[in-house]
This record gives C-alpha cells, structure tokens and sequence, in this order.
C-alpha cells in the first residue's frame, strides 16, 4: 500500500463502516429497539472474530473502494502528497497499520489514536484548522475546489461537508461512539472527527452508478448504514 494512502486506511479498518464500529452499531441497536424488527436476521457472533476477518480482507483488497468512488478519496490525499506522507509518518499511522491484528480492538484504537494525530498535522498543513484543532472557514471551498470536483458527486459532496461542519449528521453518535477508543490521544480530534462524518454521509448518500453493490462487504456497509439512519430518526423522535 502506498505511504500516501496509508492516512485512508481508516476508511479500510477503524471506520470501515461494518467492522470496527460494529460494537458502536450493536449499541445503537440495543437503544432503539424498535428497529430491531428491521435487522432480526442478523445472527449472533463472535464480534472480534469477525471484525478481524473484515479488516483482514479490506488490507488484502485496498483496490475496493467502498466509499463512493475512490477519485475524491484520491484527490485529498494527493493534494499535497509529500506533507500527507510526513504526516503519517510522524503519527506513526503507517507503523499502527502493520502491527499484527490478534486483537481488533486493540489493533483499532491504536490506529484510531494515530489516526487523529495524522489528521491533525495534514489538515493543519493544509489550513483546514486552526493551532487549536477547530475547522477553519477555509475547509468547505477546499473539499469543494479540491476534492468533490466531479459532477456526479459534488452535490453529495457539498451537502455532506455542511451537515458534518454544522454537527447534525445522522451518524454522529457513531462517530462519537469511535472516537471514544481514541480518547487516550494527546491530538485534537477535531479534523479526524470530521473527515469519519464525511465518510460516513458520502457513503449513505453515494449515486446508485458508484456504489459496489457487486462487492458483499461493500453491501453489508451499505445496509448498515441504512439502519443507523432509520436509528437516529428514531432516536430523535423520543
């Protein structure tokens, strides 16, 4: 895997969207019981053993993207490739990523913790936030100019961005839920936090013409991410 895309193995590992924030959904699923209905199917499991079979197949198959496309993952690691690769270094993400994975929760809150200090320093390079950790007025036009720059899904994009600057995505217990095993780090967590809502909403959102429906790990994410939602309607009726 290349140094540059390294930042993006939360997309493939502690925000995989159907691995490691399994324990955070089964939570959800326990607070809304009412959607219970909706996913009775679902058999019973050995969490870990699991979690660690996904990981190890999304690191054998980093051509899979799940995440609506790869090229907008792409141009935000490529926007400044040199600073992304120093970064991960620095954060020792890359070192955090090869480390043995006999325990997946372990082997995630180490890369979550690594994670957030990679972004820190990246999106700090880039000017996305200030010497405090906050997001800058800057990050909107960025992903906008930057990043989402294909037609197909600029206006996903732009929606996501406002709904993850503002703090009301559907996702955000999640998120916060994730964020809990990086508690331990000394790195704000204000640009990582952002980019897993931004994930998270591109992903539930993806036009039907990007989405992996042929990969099966790619439609367990899919699915998932459709009750998260339907919990958090839920969640904010009562």
């Amino acid at each position: 895997m290349k140094l540059g895309y390294c930042v993006f193995v939360i997309l493939l590992v502690d925000v995989s969207l159907g691995s490691i924030y399994e324990s955070a959904f089964s939570e959800i699923l326990k607070q809304t019981s009412s959607i219970l209905q909706y996913s009775g199917d679902r058999e019973r499991r050995d969490v870990n053993q699991d979690v660690k079979k996904e990981i190890e197949w999304f690191l054998q198959n980093d051509d899979v993207f799940c995440f609506c496309g790869e090229n907008w993952i792409n141009l935000f690691a490529n926007s400044n490739l040199e600073k992304v690769a120093n970064c991960v270094r620095k954060a020792k993400l890359d070192v955090a990523v090869k480390e043995g994975i006999d325990n997946a929760f372990s082997k995630a809150t180490k890369i979550i913790i690594a994670s957030q200090c990679a972004y820190e320093c990246i999106m700090e390079d880039l000017n996305l936030i200030d010497s405090k950790g906050y997001i800058n007025k800057t990050l909107p036009s960025f992903f906008m100019d930057k990043v989402f720059v294909e037609n197909k899904i600029k206006d996903v994009g732009k929606k996501a961005i406002e709904t993850c600057v503002s703090g009301v995505s559907k996702f955000q217990m999640v998120v916060d839920m994730i964020l809990k095993l990086g508690q331990l780090s000394s790195c704000t967590n204000h640009g990582y936090k952002f980019i897993s809502c931004l994930l998270f909403e591109v992903t539930a959102a993806c036009p039907t013409e990007l989405k992996r429906e042929d990969v099966p790990q790619c439609k367990k994410i899919y699915n998932q991410l459709e009750i998260v939602q339907m919990a958090s309607k839920y969640m904010n009726e009562v």
